[in-house]
């Protein structure tokens, strides 16, 4: 039985995640840029979507770095109970006129 793109996306295929997961994985391990990088590098990433993080490396292993982050930009959305007020916005008065 052959199935389409679109039956599969509404089945529950685990072993077909499994695979695409090691796929990603053999793909990324092809492209590796790990030894073009240094420390002191100033490098960019997407942790998300329309999230770009940027920063300098100051600390690399065979397949990680570890980066100083001095810049997000985008948009990330978070649990609200998760966030720390560092300043309020002003308050605006209803009914106020001038």
């Amino acid at each position: 039985m052959v199935l389409t793109a679109v039956e599969l996306a509404k089945e529950n295929t685990p072993q077909l995640e499994k695979i695409m997961i090691l796929i990603e994985e053999i793909l990324e391990s092809r492209s590796d840029k790990s030894a073009e990088i240094t420390v002191g590098d100033r490098v960019s990433f997407e942790i998300r979507k329309d999230c770009v993080i940027e920063g300098e490396v100051i600390g690399k292993t065979d397949k990680r770095v570890k980066v100083f982050t001095d810049k997000i930009t985008g948009v990330y959305q978070i649990a609200s109970k998760k966030v720390d007020i560092l300043s309020s916005a002003p308050q605006e008065t209803v009914g106020e006129e001038e």
